[in-house]
């Protein structure tokens, strides 16, 4: 008796471990996947119609980290008129203000928010 659970423990192990082993797999592929400059724009994921010619260019022209806040952080929170705005920006500076100021609004208490800066 003890050997058939011995047994069944084992495998029950290597069931979990090959399943661990592929999801870790599956999450590389993914991982990869979003690493792309081809990441879809929010307004396909949102539908929401394109604010001025050209913004999925402007989108893929994004630095990484400011194409993920975009279409993964706030996607459902940002207004189409945020979302044109942050588009247009042209550096850097401007873009991680527009950020601050973008939580600052949000804030239930924004001067709690003045004392963190």
């Amino acid at each position: 008796m003890r050997l058939h659970l011995a047994t069944a423990c084992a495998l029950l192990l290597l069931v979990l471990l090959r399943t661990i082993s592929s999801m870790a797999q599956d999450e590389r592929k993914v991982d990869s996947a979003w690493s792309r400059p081809t990441m879809a724009a929010s307004p396909v994921v949102r539908n929401l119609p394109a604010c001025f010619e050209g913004e999925n260019e402007a989108f893929e022209s994004l630095p990484k980290f400011d194409r993920f806040w975009l279409s993964e952080d706030v996607v459902f929170i940002i207004t189409p008129q945020e979302r044109c705005v942050i588009l247009k920006l042209s550096t850097d500076e401007e873009r991680d203000q527009f950020i601050e100021q973008f939580w600052y609004r949000r804030s239930p208490n924004p001067e709690s928010f003045r004392k963190c800066i």
